[in-house]
């Protein structure tokens, strides 16, 4: 998702700096992107606060307009079990949330004036299913933090989230063959009215519109074919 954003970006010919805990990762992310100058990469683990503390301090104000924030863990199905879930396993799940503070504690500051934070979330949030009992209250915080921030922030800085359902992308298919992943995507599509799974580039053009409609703050954006009805 942080990659289609990017290319997003791109596309209305904007700059990115792409960042992630692993530098090969990132470099094949830039090159599949187009490489070139509006492409930057930056290998940091964002769940240590003092990497994230250290990269903004050597960042020069307003060098960055806009930070997006997709990075973070998520447990569901089987894993998140109330009933054999452990609270080491949701205190895991909350740095999820942990990298949404920390990232606007010393991002925020960098920004120019009229820029904005976007957070990812998810749709279990409030379309609540069974097993969800980790993955939902996480979703719900960052969202809460949003409209937190968007109040302490503004009207300087706008504060978003956008809230996906199961998307196409290689984070939610570990494990499972090609045609696993396909049978998955293609029968959770047919309970969507939408009448298909979501696909990253749904979620970058959802971003950009959040970026640069300046009248969008506080708001949880459902990029979910229907999910939440």
């Amino acid at each position: 998702m942080g990659k289609a954003t990017a290319a997003a970006v791109l596309a209305l010919g904007g700059r990115v700096t792409l960042i992630s805990r692993t530098q090969s990762k990132l470099d094949a992310a830039a090159a599949e992107l187009g490489g070139g100058d509006n492409i930057e990469v930056a290998a940091i683990d964002a769940m240590n606060t003092e990497a994230v503390a250290k990269f903004f301090a050597d960042v020069e104000p307003g060098y960055f307009s806009h930070i997006v924030v997709t990075l973070g863990p998520a447990v569901h199905g089987a894993d998140d079990i109330f009933g054999e879930a452990t609270l080491d396993k949701v205190q895991q799940q909350f740095s999820k949330f942990n990298v949404a503070w920390t990232v606007s504690k010393y991002g925020a500051p960098k920004l120019p004036d009229g820029g904005s934070l976007t957070f990812f979330s998810g749709t279990l949030s409030r379309a609540i299913s069974k097993n969800s009992s980790c993955l939902g209250p996480v979703n719900a915080a960052i969202e809460c933090l949003a409209k937190c921030l968007a109040k302490d922030l503004g009207p300087r800085l706008r504060v978003n989230c956008v809230s996906p359902t199961l998307t196409r992308t290689s984070a939610v298919t570990g494990g499972m063959t090609a045609e696993q992943a396909e049978g998955m995507f293609v029968g959770f599509g047919k309970t969507l009215p939408a009448g298909r799974s979501g696909e990253a580039m749904d979620l970058g053009h959802a971003v950009a519109f959040l970026m640069t409609n300046n009248f969008m703050t506080g708001h949880v954006l459902d990029v979910d074919g229907g999910k939440t009805l």
